[in-house]
């Protein structure tokens, strides 16, 4: 703990009886310091849990928010297409005969949004239970990225235009085909949401130097304020320019994106401007150099 000096101006034996006093002193004194270090730790010690269990309840505070106003979202998204599809079953049996494929047309276009919602919901149920197994191999980035455009090329916003530039010579990647097409089809799905009007556009490039191939989406959108960028990976997370609006959303697909991303050994950028768009980049590991320790 320290030194005790003891000293005299002139010459002097100490007896043993001193010398057991001085030690007696000295014990006294380093116990009384190491007590009063104890104590300062253990304030700092208490003072630092405490703000730790503070930001703690905060967060869990606010997971309960969102998970309630998930429940709040996902029971109004559901009850629109179950409604829609009750509504259009029953055009389907007494409407006008020459308007049945405009009627399966929406059918189908509801069944679809209830399937993305639900495999949604189950992919993050599998993600936090650990069951999600990627199905490594050899993968086409411009055949899946061709496959899934092919889906939205029908899509009823008819005033979005789709567009894709696909790289020739593209490397492959090594990933899960069922996982990439989920990755972009979530993706093309909030672009399509939040893009009323103008262009969509799907281009493929890679970089030597880091070896990634990269996707990016880029869309005409009603984009994300700046504050809020840094949020939107998270589980229920909706901006607050579509939180209170109409459009459907439960806040899921982008943080399922960002995990399934993680998997690959990849990452994914963001970068938006209200009213302007939005612009979503996914980097995946080229096929030769890529680990899957």
């Amino acid at each position: 703990m320290g030194v005790l000096h003891v000293a005299l101006d002139y010459e002097h034996v100490f007896s043993d009886r001193e010398i057991q006093l001085l030690t007696a002193v000295s014990e006294i004194a380093g116990t009384a310091v190491d007590r009063a270090m104890v104590l300062d730790t253990l304030e700092q010690r208490v003072a630092k849990r405490t703000h730790e269990l503070a930001k703690a309840n905060e967060s869990l505070t606010e997971l309960d928010r969102l998970k309630t106003k998930f429940i709040s979202d996902i029971s109004h998204e559901l009850r629109t297409p179950i409604t829609n599809l009750s509504l259009y079953l029953d055009l389907l049996e007494q409407g006008l005969p020459e308007r049945r494929e405009q009627y399966t047309i929406v059918l189908q276009r509801q069944v679809s949004r209830l399937t993305t919602m639900l495999e949604d919901i189950l992919n993050i149920s599998r993600l936090d239970m650990g069951k999600i197994r990627l199905n490594i191999a050899a993968q086409d980035v411009n055949g899946i990225v061709q496959q899934v455009a092919a889906d939205f090329q029908n899509h009823p916003n008819g005033d979005i235009t789709l567009s894709i530039e696909l790289h020739q010579g593209l490397p492959s990647i090594l990933g899960d085909q069922k996982q990439m097409i989920q990755i972009l089809t979530n993706v093309l799905n909030n672009a399509f949401s939040y893009t009323q009007a103008g262009s969509i556009r799907i281009a493929t490039s890679w970089d030597d130097a880091q070896n990634y191939v990269r996707i990016e989406i880029k869309d005409t959108g009603i984009g994300i304020p700046p504050r809020e960028l840094d949020h939107v990976f998270d589980r229920f997370y909706r901006a607050s320019n579509v939180s209170q609006s109409t459009m459907p959303g439960t806040g899921l697909g982008l943080s399922l994106v960002k995990e399934l991303v993680d998997l690959h050994h990849g990452h994914i950028e963001i970068s938006s401007e209200l009213n302007v768009g939005t612009t979503v980049t996914l980097f995946i590991p080229m096929a030769p150099l890529f680990s899957a320790a």
